[in-house]
């Protein structure tokens, strides 16, 4: 098969399902070839579905409390250590920024959801609030 110039084309020949297939699983593929934490797996999935059930502008319309349940992934990671809840909150940055040719997602819907979580967490103390915030230099408050 030769170079495929405009890719518009070729892709409007290709059905939708097949396309769609294709997608998760790339997706499904990349989820399962990254060394994460659980609870960073099951907050990518959340994000996932919010996206296919929201839309990409009903998510980022609305924010990440109104198309997750965003409380009771907080109470899952409140029974971790400071430092690994950073580590998590960085394992689902990191999904969301790589640079592939089937975008997993947008970086912006990551990185929403993840300041989402910091912010439920301002109730700690300033010091271990600091620390969370130091865990990874793309938390925002």
């Amino acid at each position: 098969m030769g170079e495929i110039k405009n890719w518009r084309e070729f892709l409007k020949d290709v059905p939708t399902d097949v396309l769609l297939s294709e997608v998760d699983s790339r997706k499904e593929e990349k989820k399962n070839s990254i060394d994460a934490d659980p609870i960073a797996i099951e907050i990518i999935e959340d994000i996932d579905y919010a996206l296919v059930r929201f839309g990409k502008y009903q998510f980022s319309d609305k924010g990440p409390h109104e198309v997750m349940d965003i409380y009771s992934i907080k109470r899952k990671l409140e029974t971790k250590p400071i430092i690994e809840i950073g580590k998590i909150l960085t394992q689902v940055l990191d999904y969301y920024g790589y640079d592939d040719v089937v975008s997993v997602g947008d970086y912006s819907h990551g990185s929403r959801v993840v300041n989402s979580l910091i912010g439920e967490f301002d109730s700690l103390s300033e010091e271990d609030f600091t620390e969370l915030l130091n865990c990874d230099d793309r938390f925002e408050y």
